[in-house]
């Protein structure tokens, strides 16, 4: 898709139309041309929309439904097994930004070679780039029409307020002042909060079948059996000890909830680095200006802070910091936090292996960047990617 391609296509179209012109006697010669220019111009065209879909930084990617509904750690309702009765197989979602308004727009289709690549030659034509490149702009175009909505109720608010001060004056007039029974804005608080409480009523997770019960338990069992090896290794031979608890949830995350962010690679070796690190750092205060008890509750509290913002969801990770944050500051701590983190970095590729093995399963679903942004601390702008 570079400009040599491009200027060799059109002077290949540019030859072809002189051969036409200087053969205008042979009444074969120009439809031969006019089928190779047609020909040229649909492979020029091809490498133009090639360019343009290289702007957009996210790749269209169809998740299967089946597997969705399969998925404990998604939240679902009946409408998405009602789409999967209907005949849909797979769904993908493309983000729009337009004028500051934000969301996402689902498309629904059939096919079993949606997420092969443009030159795996799909038979079916499931995968093509220009089905790809019009989802793109539709969905530009389908955010534009939303972006439209806060104008037009803007618009609707602003011509009943003139219409009601209009009328109010008139009954002012007429029938002196009115009062307005208003409820108290602590009261609606209150109900909305009293109405979160009670749910979304959305489905519960579904139970797994018991082919994927005993799968899960298989990979379940070659991770541990790993960790056993390694605590045997760190603990019993060299005396340093491992955080089995976190690294055992750890392992439960891995095959129970696969797809979930909280288990991808990325998330568990930055979950148990960063939260050590703050944790180890609240064990240099000492334990007369600070007990215990509370340096655990902080130095806990604090690791988990840093998680969010740094946009790192490991529930197990908070678990290592509260357990290093009850010990004192020495070397065998130290030793501790990096024990942990480098079985937590071993038992990622059983997961691997295991997991993908299976058909309904993925893992990773990412790798990313293992660097995270230390800029993520100062800024307020929201950031869902990992």
């Amino acid at each position: 898709t570079n400009t040599s391609d491009d200027s060799e296509f059109a002077s290949d179209v540019e030859n072809v139309f002189e051969n036409a012109r200087n053969s205008s006697s042979n009444t074969c010669r120009p439809q031969i041309a006019r089928s190779e220019s047609n020909k040229l111009m649909r492979q020029f065209s091809q490498f133009n929309l090639t360019r343009n879909l290289l702007h957009h930084h996210s790749a269209l990617f169809f998740r299967d439904i089946s597997s969705l509904l399969q998925d404990p750690d998604t939240a679902k309702t009946s409408r998405l097994s009602l789409i999967q009765d209907a005949g849909f197989t797979h769904a993908a979602g493309i983000h729009f930004n337009c004028g500051g308004v934000e969301g996402i727009v689902i498309y629904y289709t059939i096919g079993s070679e949606l997420n092969q690549p443009y030159w795996a030659g799909s038979v079916h034509g499931d995968r093509t780039l220009a089905n790809e490149f019009y989802l793109f702009r539709a969905t530009e175009l389908i955010g534009s029409v939303v972006a439209c909505i806060d104008a037009r109720r803007a618009i609707t608010v602003m011509t009943k307020r003139t219409s009601f001060s209009v009328l109010e004056s008139a009954s002012e007039d007429n029938m002196g002042s009115i009062s307005y029974d208003t409820k108290p804005k602590i009261t609606k608080a209150i109900k909305m909060w009293w109405s979160k409480c009670q749910g979304s009523k959305l489905q519960i997770p579904p139970s797994s079948s018991w082919k994927e019960a005993f799968f899960t338990f298989v990979g379940a069992s070659t991770s541990l059996l790993l960790l056993a090896a390694l605590y045997k290794l760190f603990t019993v031979d060299a005396g340093i000890s491992i955080a089995l608890g976190p690294l055992s949830s750890t392992i439960a995350a891995q095959y129970l909830l696969s797809s979930a962010p909280a288990s991808q690679p990325r998330t568990i070796v930055l979950g148990f680095s960063v939260s050590g690190t703050v944790a180890m750092l609240f064990t240099l205060i000492p334990s007369w200006f600070l007990p215990a008890w509370t340096r655990a509750v902080v130095g806990t509290a604090c690791s988990i802070f840093a998680m969010a913002k740094l946009g790192i969801y490991f529930p197990p990770a908070a678990a290592f910091a509260y357990g290093i944050t009850l010990g004192v500051h020495d070397d065998s701590h130290w030793r501790y936090f990096a024990a942990t983190v480098c079985t937590s970095v071993f038992l990622i590729f059983p997961a691997i292996f295991i997991n993908n093995l299976n058909k309904n399963r993925q893992y990773p679903i990412y790798w990313g960047p293992f660097m995270f942004n230390l800029l993520r601390l100062f800024s307020n702008k929201k950031d869902n990617g990992y």
